[in-house]
């Protein structure tokens, strides 16, 4: 996926490339440990390796307690 954002980034010098992630949310602390934090690796790799032209934005999205 970031080969794919950062080509993308790379055949235009003028358009932004946005990225919706989605961040879950939970109710308590300890439920992120349950969970992957690929989410947050994404990010840090394109803002180690993209330019400013690529727009992270993050979506919270609930756990539902189902």
């Amino acid at each position: 996926m970031v080969d794919y954002i950062l080509k993308a980034e790379k055949e235009s010098d003028t358009r932004k490339i946005c990225v919706l992630v989605p961040e879950l949310v939970v109710h308590h602390w300890w439920e992120n440990l349950l969970h992957n934090r690929r989410a947050d690796l994404l990010k840090a790799i394109l803002l180690i390796r993209g330019t400013r032209r690529i727009i992270v934005i993050n979506i919270p999205w609930y756990l539902d307690r189902g």
